[in-house]
């Protein structure tokens, strides 16, 4: 005891004295910014924060979220916490004397830092860039400037040292390394030529190991290095990965981390890369068995997941008593292996056999049946009508032998075949002995496959597979609130006994009702989250200076919405605050005493003392959103009872539920982040969190992700993780994709599901001629086409595509175009903005603007648009077909961005960016059609010789005079005149026989060097500046100086690059022809 005793009077002795030493530490550098004031003597942000920024903000500064609404209580602050809200008010606590803070429900608190962090969504300290962003918004409010930041290395990594040394340890390895990516990239092609032929790659480079050269080299590089620089460690871009060679290559995470305490990465996601057709399922089998719980396959479309992961059975895995392949397509399954397992019946509204499509084992696909239609396949509940009603409406309806709905249906009794297949699919089987007695059990089926939403959290050891995580996990739904729908909220409320409340939340149902009622469109897609809060807070005004971010801006909206409502609150309950008579909301009182951390001042420990008094006060806004998800509930007993029939329990369902959409929309107001809400005509759309998905994720023992395309972060937000949830990434060796050809035609727009008709130059019309012309430069082929929903099966197609499908299903996860060898995709598909934005909210707390790309929101919506072009791309499976060219054709709107990133994904694919009208000129849009004529035009007048004048072609194109001088002036910084003049001459040059009567050695010197060196230079000059208008203007004084004979001594190839500089619009295709038409020039040799 006295030896325990002695250590801890130790640790806290040098506690106090860290806690000295920083505070003599901050206390020097005080004195240096009185003496020197700026931030020159700051060593770190830590300081820069402390001495700088934290002294110029006050308590209100820094608790800025608009959600607290402080109460003093003693010398302490207290309120509701911007995570977890509370009900009464107190659980959040400030003291004002060190601005510390601590909230006795999520039991964490701290400082400034830490709050800012938590009101986003953090816990604990922030770190690295988490920690930077903080300290630069506290900056931003304190009006701090900071400098440009570079992050200190550690005190003993920062020395001096010759630059002899800096190159050994940085210099040398990235110059490598760079070289090492010039000679794959100059000679991948050639390698792989080389593999094709011999079956073999050829033997790596080595670096050369010979002692006495490396002393040799190190002796040359240390004569010519003397300077002196600082040797900081290198960063490693890129992603680590790990080749997996056999069982034993893959370590456990502690291992892993392990590994990567040496090396600097950028990124360090775990990341093991091996051919899935050689290893099969024994990777993911050792990755179970070392601990990864959670897999992201990402090998690419058409290496074989879903057959390997298929065939990856129970009896296989230790632990393990089931597998479940979840996929929304579990009844019509892509490969055999998913087929042989057992599908978990799910309800459905009848379906009907679809004859053109089948499955591995040749079973016709099962499609929802439309309406009007009978199904081949009737539905296997009766009750599926209210089952969906229910879903649709988030309304907590399940199936089974407790279910309300299941109680009033006639067949639970006699017995019902949709919940006894289930059953038996899902049941065990009692193993007896020779005795008959049980000894154990096994299970029905213990490999099944099944949709995500017919799954329930999980009672023995899974192992579960999901494919196409982005096709079948919600992590947020959408429910839609008419007007109807307050109206039955509002009868429901007048039959409270407590009229006070009831009239508070009527007044409330009644603004939401104006809400809608009185929608103007703010633009075609509806009014966003921020546009529904500017109305809810009755007000609209310019984002001025101090309202510049969106976070300031949301700020403000829910502190006025929030002041609106609370005022509508005390304006009924007011004036009988002071009656004691009446019944008011109790609260409790509570003193509180916080131990903080000596060194960080961390609060540790909370001492909570209840007074013995209540406080009488008027309802919050969180005791009304508790008390509206208390009473706006559906009742099932209340609606529906046996006598009905399944069509009017449906019906009943429609007309009498009752949706809780008070509560999200007073949480919003309140400042809770991640409830978005929506206005459309006569609808308001509240999407919330939605965590069924993801409790049955967590249930599970193991999780297999399949997505060539998922983004780790991503995953992790859709789960709802933590960022450093340890997620295993499986990943493929690099393919050759040099047989596939990618022709971008990013001219032609858009082609987004809102199309005119009507008009040659209208989109409908445009994209059904670019079909008709790709079918006719590929009739011998057969062609797939991907479209947008609404239009994909409604265009009238040639026999040769025999593929059709659309954007969202079959561009994803879909086998049916393997024996296309051309694709045309419409479109540059982007899924609805609102949509999304709606979900990221959901996800991270984040209000965004749908439309406006920046930031995590920007760049998540990029990856979810690159991951849909590679999964359309992926969809012939071009690695699977090396002896087959194939082409796919993608008209839209791709940024160059977009098309790198496919560049870098797809080693060896040869990507061309394709003018419209270069593929089809009637598909091209107008003001190019127009051009390329006026262009066409003048160029076959010039080449017959013919004087032509703006009139002339002005009535060959069916235009007037003003608009072809307008086109001319748009092509070419130059007037009709000196570009028709320059064109005339350049091909009269061209016709000529180019025979000289003088050598050019004979020309004076200032034309020798005008034609021999500064016209074949011209490219030269326009780098550097010099415009087409001065080029042009430049030749026309020599010519006019010293004739036109002097062009007739310019070379052929000159004067070709001459018109392609002043003709830059023509295609490529008819500078081609033409070096093709072109004569040689007769060289005359006198005998």
């Amino acid at each position: 005891l006295l030896e325990l005793a002695d250590k801890e009077a130790k640790a806290t002795i040098e506690a106090f004295e860290k806690k000295a030493e920083r505070e003599r530490y901050l206390e020097q550098r005080k004195l240096e910014r009185q003496a020197h004031p700026s931030l020159s003597t700051a060593d770190s942000l830590a300081d820069i924060l402390e001495l700088d920024i934290l002294p110029r903000l006050s308590t209100e500064d820094i608790y800025d979220w608009g959600g607290h609404n402080f109460k003093k209580h003693g010398k302490k602050l207290v309120g509701f916490c911007p995570q977890h809200g509370g009900s009464s008010g107190t659980a959040f606590q400030v003291n004002p004397a060190d601005n510390s803070w601590y909230c006795h429900g999520c039991q964490e608190g701290g400082h400034a830092v830490q709050y800012r962090h938590f009101a986003n969504g953090g816990h604990g300290t922030p770190k690295g860039k988490d920690f930077i962003e903080i300290v630069e918004e506290l900056a931003d409010d304190a009006g701090v400037t900071l400098p440009e930041w570079q992050p200190p290395q550690q005190k003993q990594q920062n020395k001096t040292i010759p630059k002899l040394e800096w190159w050994q340890k940085c210099g040398l390895p990235r110059e490598a390394n760079n070289l090492a990516k010039f000679v794959r990239w100059r000679f991948g092609k050639i390698a792989w030529r080389f593999f094709k032929r011999t079956g073999e790659l050829p033997a790596n480079p080595q670096l050369n190991k010979n002692p006495d050269e490396q002393k040799l080299a190190t002796q040359i590089i240390a004569e010519h290095t003397t300077a002196i620089t600082l040797w900081t460690p290198l960063l490693k871009l890129g992603t680590p990965y790990i080749n997996y060679t056999g069982p034993g290559s893959i370590p456990t995470y502690s291992e892993y981390q392990k590994l990567l305490e040496t090396e600097n990465w950028l990124i360090k996601e775990p990341n093991i890369k091996f051919d899935l057709r050689v290893w099969g399922d024994t990777p993911a089998r050792e990755a179970y068995a070392k601990g990864w719980n959670l897999i992201l396959d990402k090998h690419g479309c058409g290496e074989g997941k879903s057959h390997v992961y298929g065939a990856l059975r129970a009896d296989k895995l230790e632990g393990i008593e089931r597998t479940v392949f979840a996929a929304t397509n579990h009844r019509n399954p892509t490969v055999e292996s998913v087929e042989h397992r057992k599908d978990l019946i799910a309800k459905h509204n009848g379906l009907t056999y679809d004859n053109t499509k089948h499955t591995p084992l040749g079973n016709p696909y099962q499609t929802a049946t439309p309406k009007g239609q009978t199904p081949d396949i009737k539905p296997p509940c009766v009750e599926h009508k209210l089952f969906n009603t229910a879903y649709e409406l988030q309304l907590n309806a399940f199936s089974g032998k407790g279910s309300k709905v299941c109680k009033t249906c006639p067949l639970l009794a006699s017995g019902c075949d949709y919940l006894e297949e289930r059953r038996n699919t899902l049941g065990t089987e009692k193993v007896k002995d020779e005795d008959d007695n049980v000894i154990g059990e096994v299970l029905n089926y213990p490999d099944i496959r099944a949709d995500l939403n017919g799954l329930n959290k999980f009672d023995v050891p899974t192992a579960l597979i999901i494919d196409e995580i982005d096709q079948t996990l919600e992590s947020s739904k959408p429910v839609h609130i008419t007007k109807d729908a307050i109206a039955r909220g509002n009868m429901k409320l007048a039959s409270l006994e407590n009229q006070k409340l009831a009239k508070v939340l009527q007044e409330i149902c009644q603004e939401i009702y104006a809400l809608i009622d009185n929608y103007e469109p703010a633009n075609k897609h509806g009014s966003d989250h921020f546009q529904v809060m500017e109305k809810l807070a009755s007000l609209s005004i310019p984002k001025n200076e101090w309202l510049s971010s969106e976070k300031k801006y949301q700020q403000y909206l829910t502190y006025i919405a929030k002041d609106k409502f609370n005022c509508l609150i005390e304006k009924i309950y007011g004036p009988e605050i002071v009656d004691h008579k009446i019944d008011l909301w109790g609260e409790p009182e509570y003193t509180y005493k916080a131990n903080h951390d000596p060194i960080t001042r961390e609060i540790t420990t909370v001492e909570e003392k209840p007074t013995g008094e209540i406080l009488p006060t008027i309802p919050s806004l969180d005791n009304l959103i508790a008390e509206c998800q208390k009473l706006l509930k559906t009742n099932f007993d209340e609606i529906i009872d046996s006598g009905m029939t399944p069509g009017e329990k449906t019906e009943a369902l429609e007309l009498n539920h009752t949706l809780d959409f008070l509560s999200p929309i007073l949480k919003a107001i309140n400042g809770y982040r991640k409830v978005s809400l929506s206005l459309n005509k006569n609808c308001l759309t509240i999407t919330k969190p939605w965590y069924r998905h993801q409790d049955i994720i967590k249930s599970a023992a193991v999780v297999t992700f399949l997505d060539t395309t998922q983004d780790v972060a991503d995953l992790r937000r859709n789960l709802n993780l933590d960022k450093d949830e340890p997620i295993l990434v499986f990943s493929s060796p690099e393919k050759d994709h040099s047989n596939l050809t990618l022709k971008f035609i990013t001219d032609f727009g858009h082609a987004s599901n809102q199309r005119r008709s009507g008009s040659q130059y209208t989109e409908t019309e445009r994209i059904a001629a670019f079909i008709n012309q790709i079918v006719e430069n590929h009739k011998s082929e057969k062609i797939g086409l991907i479209d947008y929903k609404a239009h994909a099966y409604s265009h009238k197609l040639p026999d040769n595509i025999v593929k059709v499908g659309h954007w969202g299903n079959d561009s994803r996860g879909s086998n049916q175009f393997l024996d296309c060898t051309t694709m045309i995709a419409i479109g540059d598909y982007t899924e609805n903005l609102g949509a999304l934005a709606a979900k990221w909210q959901c996800m991270t707390g984040q209000i965004v603007t749908p439309s406006k790309l920046t930031g995590d929101y920007g760049r998540h919506v990029k990856r979810r648009r690159i991951a849909d072009l590679e999964q359309v791309i992926g969809r012939p499976r071009a690695t699977n077909r090396p002896d087959e060219q194939i082409v796919i054709y993608l008209p839209g709107k791709w940024t160059s961005d977009e098309i790198s990133a496919i560049a870098s994904r797809l080693p060896g694919v040869n990507i061309e960016q394709v003018a419209t009208y270069d593929v089809c000129p009637k598909a091209a849009q107008k003001g190019e059609q127009v051009n390329r004529k006026i262009i066409d035009t003048m160029w076959e007048l010039a080449k017959v010789g013919q004087n032509f004048t703006q009139e002339k072609v002005a009535q060959i194109v069916g235009l007037s005079r003003s608009r072809v001088s307008q086109v001319c002036l748009d092509l070419l910084p130059t007037s009709f005149v000196r570009f028709k003049k320059m064109l005339v001459l350049l091909w009269n040059t061209l016709n000529r026989t180019n025979n000289p009567k003088k050598a050019l050695s004979e020309l004076p010197e200032e034309i020798r060097w005008f034609v021999s060196e500064w016209l074949p230079d011209f490219p030269y000059f326009v780098q550097q500046g010099e415009t087409l208008e001065e080029m042009a203007e430049n030749i026309e004084i020599v010519v006019k100086t010293y004739g036109q004979y002097i062009l007739e001594y310019v070379s052929v190839d000159t004067i070709i690059d001459l018109i392609k500089l002043f003709m830059a619009p023509m295609p490529i295709s008819f500078w081609e022809e033409l070096r093709t038409q072109v004569e040689p020039i007769p060289i005359l040799i006198e005998n």
